[in-house]
């Protein structure tokens, strides 16, 4: 059958039985010929390539996705994780520029930046940029903004303060811990 849906459900659930399903990939490839506006099968596309140990294979998938689909959230987070795992910090640090310049009212631009320089252990900064990111949230998007600066308090080793961020994310969205139930 020359159905996306079904090449979608089979080469996910075969890579979910094996992450380095052949098989698998070669069904969301399909999917995607038949419909390429499944942008996010590029992510289990990309976790196989990792899992075979293609990092440059996984980063092509994950680029072309958010490409195709700049405003999707978990694409986006799937990307720049995906780089910073694999220690390739010019490569997010320009995507995230990128993305900045080309969104500067987008809360999201300040707050990869705050998870960025996170990961550089530059915890000053990551708080001032996920201050900013709070100022340009709009009220459904706060809790991201407060979970950076929890964090960000959090690995400062202020635990009061990071328990505080902790409940006003959860308080801006009640549905957002549940993510991490």
């Amino acid at each position: 059958p020359n159905n996306a849906n079904i090449y979608a459900t089979l080469g996910l659930a075969l890579l979910d039985n094996d992450r380095k399903s052949q098989e698998g990939a070669h069904a969301l490839e399909k999917s995607l010929a038949i419909n390429p506006s499944q942008q996010r099968l590029r992510i289990a596309l990309a976790n196989r390539h990792l899992a075979v140990n293609q990092p440059e294979h996984a980063i092509a998938q994950l680029q072309t996705a958010h490409n195709h689909t700049p405003d999707d959230i978990y694409i986006q987070q799937s990307y720049y994780k995906t780089l910073a795992q694999l220690n390739e910090y010019e490569l997010l640090k320009t995507a995230i520029e990128t993305f900045t310049a080309k969104n500067p009212t987008d809360y999201r631009g300040d707050f990869f930046q705050g998870w960025y320089e996170l990961q550089l252990k530059d915890n000053k900064s990551a708080l001032q940029s996920f201050l900013r990111s709070l100022e340009k949230a709009g009220a459904g998007d706060k809790h991201l903004p407060y979970s950076g600066i929890a964090q960000a308090h959090l690995t400062s080793g202020d635990a009061t303060k990071s328990l505080a961020a902790w409940q006003k994310a959860i308080d801006a969205n009640p549905n957002f811990a549940a993510a991490y139930g």
